[in-house]
């Protein structure tokens, strides 16, 4: 057992889950874990500071997973007010090593380091085959990568793809887009795959069918995050609006889903992680909503139907898969 440390973390809009770990025969062993709010932080060395306390000279590598494009170890999530800079994060904290990587990317990374328990497949049907494979995750944003299978493993790419264009495919999808037209020039899938997407096709569903909110659910969430009382009332089928709200989540969830495992020729599969997507894993299931529409696709309908899309249950894969690139980059494995 090796008495120095890798330190890892998951950075996302409103949260940042920091984690120390050991490494012992190859596996990765935690040691302790902490979340913080991004937004009672001035900047991210404030956090890191915080977290290691005495065990600053124990980290030999720390690599952390951040929403939002790296490019020469600098990142400026869209979703969060920090910008970072791994050589200045060194500098800021006295570590080391430092490497940055897109959470996506992390979270792939962290897909090996995960149980068989901690997936739950949405295709029964599905036919495991070698191949390129995909990774969605809505969470504040709405993050998407690339599994390339090279015949013996695979190699994560990033992706920017929550940000391409929101495609309607139907009438009410045409007035979702226009109803969000108001409020931004730009309508991408992350508007409404995301946590905050969700309460945007709430409040399009609200303003469409007349309905007044009910003065306990507006009380609600001016002190929760809108989309998780969303996703519990709908649940638990407390609040029509919400339940309907949810299954169209779903839709465009699968939908997206189903473009992204086109692009990628995801035949290795589709995994769909982010932290809200377990809480509302019932929602995701019910009538196959989402998978129903991850394989409308037309001509490709037949060959989608057999691809494994499965949810990751295990929020801390990103944490993981940030400690494993952390080990394997400093040769503690």
């Amino acid at each position: 057992m090796t008495d120095s440390l890798i330190l890892a973390g998951d950075v996302g809009g409103t949260k940042a889950l920091l984690g120390c770990f050991t490494v012992e025969g190859g596996r990765l062993v935690g040691m302790r874990e902490q979340r913080y709010s991004t937004t009672d932080h001035a900047d991210f060395s404030e956090v890191i500071n915080d977290f290691l306390g005495e065990d600053r000279g124990r980290v030999s590598g720390a690599c952390f997973g951040v929403a939002a494009p790296i490019q020469a170890g600098k990142g400026d999530p869209p979703n969060l007010a920090w910008t970072l800079d791994a050589g200045d994060l060194q500098r800021r904290t006295a570590l080391s090593r430092i490497d940055l990587i897109n959470d996506m990317i992390a979270l792939a990374h962290g897909l090996g380091e995960l149980p068989p328990e901690s997936f739950a497949s949405l295709n029964p049907r599905a036919v495991q085959s070698p191949g390129n494979a995909a990774i969605i995750a809505p969470g504040t944003g709405l993050g998407e990568a690339m599994l390339f299978w090279d015949g013996e493993r695979w190699r994560p790419s990033p992706s920017e793809g929550g940000h391409c264009d929101f495609a309607p495919n139907t009438k009410v999808d045409e007035a979702l887009m226009r109803f969000t037209q108001r409020e931004f020039e730009h309508v991408s899938w992350e508007r409404f795959v995301s946590g905050p997407g969700l309460f945007r096709i709430y409040r399009f569903l609200c303003y469409r069918r007349g309905v007044v909110e009910p003065s306990w659910i507006t009380e609600r969430m001016l002190n929760e995050e809108p989309g998780g009382v969303i996703g519990e009332l709908g649940i638990a089928g407390r609040c029509p609006i919400c339940v309907e709200a949810l299954a169209y989540f779903a839709r465009l969830l699968g939908a997206e889903a189903g473009n992204l495992a086109l692009k990628t020729l995801a035949l290795g599969g589709v995994y769909i992680g982010g932290g809200m997507v377990p809480k509302i894993l019932t929602a995701l299931k019910r009538e196959q909503v989402l998978f129903r529409a991850f394989v409308r696709k037309g001509r490709y309908a037949e060959m989608l139907a057999t691809l494994p899309v499965s949810v990751v249950l295990d929020e801390r894969a990103p944490l993981l898969g940030a400690a494993r690139y952390a080990a394997d980059a400093t040769g503690d494995r």
